[in-house]
């Protein structure tokens, strides 16, 4: 395999990748999965449960219920953007021509 096959692969991949993670809003908008829009919905998401998770009993079902939730967005918000960190890295290599047809 030379390197104008693999270059092209690389491309092809991270399409399908962009392409194949897209998500909706509460109000129904499609985003990307890692993208900054979908990021801050997850912090708002994550500030909202957070309050409400507060404003239980310490000892009340409800509030590890939350606990949990809160968890589970923190999760999920970190490796968004961890993604989101990579991709910019991969995109900054594309641009030096890492990934460049001119190189030969």
């Amino acid at each position: 395999m030379d390197r104008q096959q693999l270059r092209q692969i690389i491309r092809q991949e991270l399409k399908s990748l962009a392409e194949g993670k897209m998500l909706k809003t509460r109000e129904g908008n499609r985003v990307e999965y890692n993208s900054d829009e979908h990021i801050s919905e997850l912090e708002r998401d994550l500030d909202e449960l957070i309050i409400m998770r507060n404003s239980r009993k310490p000892t009340t079902r409800e509030r590890y219920v939350l606990q949990q939730a809160v968890k589970h967005v923190r999760t999920t918000l970190r490796r968004a953007q961890r993604s989101r960190d990579i991709g910019a890295k991969l995109r900054a290599a594309a641009e030096t021509n890492i990934l460049a047809d001119s190189e030969s």
